[in-house]
């Protein structure tokens, strides 16, 4: 009776608070705000891009606050196998095709940080690494989570000296050594896979009784001669010479037997813990930290903040489940938006009082050096935007930073190369450009298309048509 009287008493509050900001939308009271974030999306893993999928589908205006490298723990796995319609796919490959479908339907991957937040009051308050405050009318938490490291004596005094969570980016350098894996399941068994390649024996520690990695990922260690699991270990401290790791001292669980097991590295793979503590102010989580979510939602406590991914599902934690639940928060803030009123007009009358990202550097544009250098760059890429430009045009100039918005969301999908007209007469002479600025797409090193009038939507609907 208890808990229904406490649930009954949250729902309450809960609809009392949506009703609140929805009397709070009207164009008159975001008139006083810039930087306008319609749907703002912390963390860029597989929830997260997922959601940006869905919610920019939609026309809603999205960013994806992702970090400098965006993908999230996904980056650091090798290949999955539970992926939808995929026997076998690298995680950074899927990371790619996920930013490239979000960035198709027009969502912008901001490559800083949320690192701060004032939930408040609505327009929600975020705070970028940058500096930039950023209004936002409804967020999606999906900031995953951090690998669990145990608070046992060595590990802060050997981490990077031969401690580590990453075998993608530390593996290669232990060729040749004796390694361990601490930690059971897909995760640790995947470690365990990848450094099979280079050490010379990889010893995994299991806690429990048995390691629950999935059937397939057993029988992949159990064909590994290199691989060795023993179970029902627990680790009691790191050893090394004050330089690096020499050994893991641990105990039998069964026969409380100790010993040291040599070893020069080791990784741990004993799952992740939410990243929740900048929005525990703010939003429920549960005794570990996970946020809490309404019914079958991805609604928080709060109204227009909605959480999805490893931040806030406490039961499975894999990367298929993760999508579905970055696509359900992107549905769940698309119907939040339609029920507050916010219709293609109002984001239309809004677009001057957007968020505009930092644009990349210069150097993202590519300067031709020469005739040669051009036909290697036609060569190797897919799609080449050419801009002909001369130094002193001032329609050139002012292209600009359009040309930079444009690099800066088409990222890796295309390359803009700048051609100044009067060092390359001949490539101007070749492809007939007749005035400045003009733009010509190439695919596969062929012409489809010229642009004069030079906007970044024209640029980026060239590009998705071409692709």
């Amino acid at each position: 009776m208890k808990k229904f009287a406490v649930c009954a008493l949250f729902c309450i509050s809960f609809l009392i608070s949506n009703e609140i900001v929805k009397k709070s939308l009207d164009l008159k009271s975001l008139e006083s705000h810039s930087n306008i974030v319609p749907v703002a999306i912390i963390g860029g893993g597989p929830a997260g891009l997922m959601a940006g999928v869905y919610a920019s589908r939609n026309k809603l205006p999205t960013f994806v606050f992702g970090g400098k490298e965006i993908g999230g723990q996904m980056l650091q796995a090798s290949y999955v196998e539970n992926w939808p319609g995929k026997i076998k796919k690298a995680g950074r490959d899927m990371i790619i095709d996920l930013k490239k479908q979000a960035r198709h339907f027009g969502a912008q991957l901001v490559k800083d940080n949320v690192k701060e937040v004032d939930l408040s009051e609505w327009p929600y308050t975020l705070t970028i690494d940058n500096g930039d405050k950023v209004k936002a009318l409804s967020v999606v938490v999906a900031t995953g989570g951090s690998q669990i490291t145990p608070d046992i004596p060595g590990v802060k005094k050997y981490w990077s000296k031969g401690i580590s969570v990453c075998t993608i980016c530390d593996a290669p350098f232990d060729k040749g050594k004796d390694v361990a894996v601490i930690g059971g399941g897909d995760p640790a068994g995947d470690k365990a896979l990848q450094l099979a390649k280079f050490a010379n024996k990889v010893t995994m520690l299991v806690e429990n009784s048995q390691n629950h990695a999935s059937g397939v990922v057993k029988d992949y260690l159990k064909k590994e001669p290199k691989i060795t699991v023993r179970t029902n270990v627990q680790v009691k401290e790191i050893v090394g010479d004050g330089q690096k790791v020499t050994g893991i001292k641990m105990i039998n669980k069964k026969t409380n037997k100790e010993s040291t097991l040599p070893v020069q590295s080791v990784y741990f793979a004993l799952g992740f813990e939410p990243t929740s503590k900048k929005f525990s102010n703010w939003l429920e989580t549960d005794d570990k930290g996970y946020i809490k979510t309404v019914g079958k939602t991805q609604q928080t406590t709060l109204p227009g903040v909605f959480a999805a991914g490893n931040v806030e599902d406490n039961r499975y934690q894999k990367v298929a489940v993760a999508c579905g639940k970055g696509a359900a928060a992107g549905i769940d803030t698309i119907e939040f938006m339609q029920d507050l009123g916010v219709t293609n007009k109002i984001v239309k009358h809004l677009n001057p009082k957007l968020y505009q990202p930092p644009l990349p550097d210069e150097k993202e544009l590519t300067m031709v050096k020469s005739e040669r250098h051009f036909k290697q760059l036609l060569r190797k890429n897919k799609i080449v935007i050419a801009d002909f430009y001369a130094e002193l045009c001032i329609s050139c100039k002012k292209a600009l930073p359009t040309l930079k918005a444009a690099a800066h969301e088409l990222h890796s999908r295309a390359v803009i190369a700048k051609i100044e007209i009067e060092h390359l007469k001949p490539l101007m002479a070749q492809y007939k450009v007749e005035k400045v600025p003009t733009l010509i797409i190439f695919k596969n090193g062929k012409e489809v298309q010229r642009i004069t009038a030079i906007t970044k939507e024209k640029i980026v609907e060239a590009v998705n048509k071409f692709e």
